[in-house]
């Protein structure tokens, strides 16, 4: 095997590129955990579900998925047996991040003060919505202050939170949306259409159609999808130096005020309405840009039927035929008067505006029982804004949304350093005959490369751009400017040593082990999770490899012979703070991944565990040097203290060094990647015959 110190540049920078390719398609731990899968099945691997029976077969490749955010992928040895151990390699695949919050609003919400009686709900909100807001406490990220419309976002880890501001942010994670089963939803909806009193059904052909499509919608599926918006929509502005004078004496943002980012203006939402929210039927928006739009008398009101009837529960029309006499019928959405006041309902009686229901029944009578099921509107909890950005990405009406997980994430992909424009878009179009024009174009005003590669015109200029906007930093192309370095790169370096390890037809036929990568989510904060390393999903996935009726104690055996790498990104000395690292322990950049010590078991390494991993390294020429924290300076952790201790594992701590852990925008070598990968791959390949001796007492 030819030894990583010495492979070529263009190979070290072809395996830097490709982290890059997975870095940038990767802005949430459910992108990271659908790439891998990607690759593993393009690799021939079998994906496992875990409410299944397993049959697991030697020499063979498989995978499994929980929560979407943690991934474990396995190749069972030719010669494995129930009992033989385990080659494992772990990551995690979570880094600190904002993600979108669902902040509780006090049930006395509304503007009035506690204790005193609530005042009419804000514009836009029929009255059963704010019943049902008013009975319980809710969640939502729907913030704004003095004219800006933003998104309340949580602290995730502990990521340098300064370095937030004054980027380019996004959005992304994962969506549960209710999809109809069958097509006829869609008549329904456009039945249901705001599009004025023209649109409006006046007879029972509307009616029916609209019940139908609830009906489908009520009883439609589930499902999850990944969404990504990729354009800049959220910005956290710094406060202007002349207002804070001493910032750059002490800069310490308030994370619950100063970090909530901003998406656009109010008076910029309210003249976009009609465009944000046309054809969502039934939510608070498009009521309000309905009734501005005519003048009053063509609100689709909301009705909470009684717990006893059959009409599905989610919002009805009013005109939908023999409703209910007892069904509650009551409007807040002000007429004429937003458009003189902004905020700021009519008054009546009691804070609403009734009106009669059609079919009979008293104006505002409320039913005999609250349905429980009934939620406020998706508009009500997160802004009409962001809901209108998902469902333009995700193709879906704001009350498909059910549930949303996002993390914010910076625009800006992993691109070149050192180098202008010109030479980028020249290294680019080498291999585009006709496109240069175009492709400096796109490349000067910088579109993210989803966007392109989902609409391709040109295959060769998508080639071009994929080049030009996925490049290397640095006067010479030895550094990786990314985010979420940490810890995606040993995800990516992980998972490519153990599909290469496996790719020849004969690379297992002689394998005793099983080869298996486990990347976790929830890392950054404590592993507790269902889908953590702390989580019973790494014993019950080899306790289910290891089961055979013949030997009832195969996983303790196996457990004794395996051994685990804990691959996490390590510190490199920081030139500028030369004194933070201890003077015999300084990783640098270029000379090889990195073996993390503590005496305090904050890493898991031993003097095995290191023994092997060095003779394997050498073996392979991939260099290796050592990291220990100073004695007056707290000690990070990694998962691997938490499999060494649950599972009994044998555990080394290691990962290649980078700058700036934990910013939103990190720095590390270009020839980490492929020395990683190298050593990996030898781990794979190589432990059943170098640890053997050391592995078991």
């Amino acid at each position: 095997m030819q030894a990583a110190t010495q492979a070529p540049k263009q190979a070290v920078q072809a395996a830097a590129q490709e982290l890059v390719r997975f870095v940038n398609r990767s802005p949430s731990p459910y992108h990271a955990v659908a790439e891998c899968r990607s690759r593993l099945l393009q690799a021939g691997f079998q994906e496992l579900k875990e409410t299944e029976h397993w049959d697991i077969r030697p020499a063979s490749k498989y995978f499994v998925t929980r929560n979407h955010s943690t991934l474990i992928a396995f190749a069972v040895g030719g010669r494995f047996q129930p009992g033989n151990g385990f080659s494992l390699l772990g990551a995690h695949t979570d880094s600190p991040c904002l993600r979108v919050s669902e902040h509780r609003q006090r049930p006395d919400a509304f503007g009035g003060r506690k204790g005193s009686s609530p005042r009419a709900p804000p514009p836009g909100r029929c009255g059963a919505g704010a019943i049902s807001a008013l009975a319980q406490v809710k969640r939502r990220s729907k913030r704004g202050q003095v004219g800006t419309v933003q998104v309340g976002v949580e602290t995730y880890g502990g990521g340098i939170w300064n370095t937030w501001f004054d980027r380019d942010l996004t959005v992304a994670g994962r969506v549960i949306v209710k999809v109809s089963p069958g097509a006829g939803v869609v008549a329904g909806v456009r039945a249901l259409s705001p599009a004025g009193p023209a649109a409006a059904p006046t007879a029972p052909q509307g009616g029916p159609a609209a019940l139908r499509a609830f009906q489908e919608l009520s009883t439609g599926r589930l499902e999850q999808r990944l969404v990504h918006v990729e354009r800049p929509v959220l910005r956290i502005p710094h406060l202007a130096i002349h207002l804070q004078r001493s910032v750059n004496e002490s800069f310490g943002p308030n994370t619950e005020h100063h970090l909530v980012p901003i998406l656009a203006t109010a008076v910029q939402e309210e003249l976009e309405k009609e465009v944000l929210m046309e054809g969502t039927p039934c939510s608070a928006a498009a009521q309000v840009s309905e009734v501005s739009r005519t003048g009053g008398g063509s609100c689709q009101h909301l009705h909470v039927p009684p717990a006893s009837s059959q009409v599905p529960l989610l919002p009805i029309p009013c005109w939908l035929p023999r409703a209910s006499p007892r069904t509650l019928h009551a409007c807040s959405t002000p007429f004429p008067a937003i458009k003189k006041k902004f905020g700021q309902p009519p008054k009546s009686s009691h804070g609403w505006l009734p009106c009669a229901p059609r079919g009979g029944g008293t104006a505002g009578r409320l039913p005999g029982s609250l349905p429980t099921a009934l939620l406020p509107p998706q508009t009500e909890r997160h802004s009409p804004v962001l809901l209108s950005l998902l469902c333009s990405q995700l193709g879906v009406k704001p009350e498909q949304i059910v549930e949303l997980e996002l993390c914010l994430a910076d625009t800006q992909p992993a691109v070149s350093r050192g180098r202008s424009l010109a030479a980028r878009t020249q290294r680019a179009c080498t291999g585009c005959a006709g496109s240069r024009a175009r492709c400096e174009e796109v490349a000067r005003e910088g579109p993210g490369l989803g966007h392109i590669q989902r609409s391709p015109a040109d295959p060769k200029l998508l080639s071009c751009l994929t080049s030009c906007l996925q490049t290397l930093g640095g006067a010479f192309d030895e550094f990786i400017f990314s985010p979420r370095l940490d810890n995606l790169h040993s995800c990516y370096c992980a998972l490519q040593a153990l599909i290469d390890s496996c790719t020849a037809p004969s690379s297992l036929s002689q394998e005793p082990n099983v080869r298996l990568i486990a990347l976790y989510d929830n890392e950054e904060v404590g592993s507790e999770s269902a889908q953590g390393a702390e989580s019973l999903l790494t014993e019950l996935v080899l306790r289910r490899i290891s089961a055979t009726p013949q030997n009832l104690t195969a996983f303790e055996e196996a457990v004794a012979k395996s051994y685990m790498i804990s691959a996490d990104m390590a510190h490199a000395v920081h030139p500028n703070y030369v004194d933070k690292h201890e003077e015999n322990h300084r990783p640098a950049f270029h000379k090889g991944p990195v073996i993390k010590v503590n005496s305090n078991q904050r890493y898991a390494s031993t003097a095995v565990t290191e023994a092997i991993i060095r003779d394997i390294a050498t073996r392979v020429g991939v260099p290796l040097q050592e990291f220990m924290v100073r004695n007056d300076t707290p000690c990070g952790t990694t998962i691997g203290p938490i499999l060494a201790s649950r599972l009994g594992l044998r555990v080394l701590d290691m990962g290649c060094p980078q700058l700036a852990m934990h910013s939103i925008r990190e720095m590390c070598c270009t020839s980490g990647v492929l020395q990683s990968i190298t050593l990996f791959k030898a781990f794979f390949e190589l432990l059943p015959s170098v640890g053997g001796s050391l592995l078991g007492d």
